[in-house]
């Protein structure tokens, strides 16, 4: 019984390796496919060059408009050509590149980039745009695509407050201080606030010096004053749109009427209206002191009014 299970076995295996081989055989003899038999997927379906915009958006941070368009050929594309319309009228008109360079991020990858940057934002906002895109191949065969976007002005942050301490009386040994407060907001938040700054005008002066970031840290940051000094921004609660800032003033400081001027940011690139302030800076009642270690000589650059 065994031995005649065997044989069988034996003779079972045989015919599933004939018909394996005969399988094998049928499926090497077929034609080969084409490249003409797969088109269907050619992503070309039949064209000689095809164009489409992928995306159209504008920055308004940075205040641009930045396009990605896809185009393909049978030969190869030789140029893609972009203009933006308003009105049918033609207001710029922009080489789209695929060299992996500026804002396209791989060379060849048949997706072409291109930026535009108004002069402006204003003529931009609450306007229709047509982004028209027209490739060329090599052989002269060319492609059409468009697409459209209107631009709505974002909201701007607001100035709530802001507390400038109307006069600073200068000591004639030591460091006095006081503090700017700003109070922001934002219809769609706190976290849309990007930052605040202020910018001074010291007597003797006609313009105002280089921005200066304030605080909403809780008092967390810390400058170091004359190498020694430590002082912290001054804010009392981190978050809360109250951004705080020291003023300091040095024996030697510049004493009179001092002029500040105060900005927010929001990340969607909107500013708000300025909001100018002053101070009065008192001279100190007495001659400053000859001790040169109160003569502040390194402080100019962290405390603008010094």
């Amino acid at each position: 019984m065994y031995r005649e299970l065997g044989k069988s076995s034996r003779r079972f295996m045989v015919l599933f390796l004939t018909m394996l081989v005969a399988l094998l055989w049928g499926a090497c003899d077929q034609t080969p496919t084409s490249v003409k038999d797969q088109k269907t997927s050619n992503p070309l379906a039949g064209e000689q060059i095809i164009a489409s915009v992928l995306s159209l958006d504008f920055d308004y941070l940075n205040n641009r408009f930045h396009v990605t368009v896809q185009s393909l050929a049978v030969d190869s594309v030789a140029v893609v050509v972009g203009e933006f319309l308003h009105n049918d009228s033609i207001y710029y008109t922009l080489n789209l590149m695929d060299d992996g360079l500026g804002d396209d991020i791989l060379p060849e990858d048949h997706f072409y980039n291109g930026v535009w940057t108004p002069a402006s934002i204003d003529p931009a906002v609450d306007r229709d745009w047509t982004f028209r895109v027209t490739a060329l191949s090599v052989n002269g065969d060319s492609a059409v695509a468009a697409d459209n976007i209107r631009l709505t002005l974002p909201v701007a942050p607001t100035i709530d407050w802001v507390t400038v301490p109307d006069t600073l009386q200068q000591d004639a040994t030591s460091w006095v201080w006081d503090t700017l407060r700003v109070k922001v907001s934002h219809p769609e938040g706190l976290d849309e606030i990007r930052d605040v700054n202020f910018w001074v005008k010291v007597p003797g002066t006609s313009s105002y010096g280089p921005a200066n970031l304030m605080y909403d840290d809780g008092g967390a940051m810390n400058f170091i004053v004359n190498d020694t000094l430590s002082v912290n921004t001054f804010d009392d609660v981190a978050g809360d749109g109250i951004y705080s800032y020291p003023v300091g003033k040095s024996p030697s400081g510049v004493t009179g009427k001092t002029y500040i001027k105060f900005v927010a940011r929001a990340w969607n690139g909107r500013s708000s209206v300025e909001v100018i302030d002053s101070m009065f800076v008192k001279p100190a009642l007495s001659p400053p002191s000859p001790d040169p270690e109160n003569h502040v000589t390194s402080t100019a650059q962290a405390f603008p009014w010094n």
